[in-house]
């Protein structure tokens, strides 16, 4: 897809980047519910996607490619129907 992540490394959630959020965005049900258990207090802002998406951790190169794929597909709709007014509300902001 064109994106290099060779810089990147996963890192555990922490609670200031969960009070920070505006939504907790997780590709599993799973993941969901660890989010869940570890901070009940973020209920309301844990969302998953339209539909489970592998987690490719620990996978080779293909199950990755295949996730980016099905986020690339996935993550626009779900961003329009979760956010699409606060998204239209800032682009009528940010005319001239």
């Amino acid at each position: 897809v064109g994106i290099t992540l060779a810089d990147h490394s996963s890192k555990m959630l922490r609670e200031e980047e969960v009070g920070d959020a505006l939504a907790i965005v997780c590709i599993t049900a799973r993941h969901r519910d660890w989010v869940l258990q570890m901070f009940p207090s973020a209920e309301k802002k844990v969302k998953v996607l339209e539909k489970d998406i592998e987690d490719p951790w620990h996978q080779d190169q293909a199950v990755y490619d295949m996730c980016a794929s099905q986020l690339l597909e996935v993550v626009p709709r779900f961003l329009e129907k979760e956010f699409g007014s606060l998204i239209e509300s800032e682009r009528k902001c940010a005319k001239p």
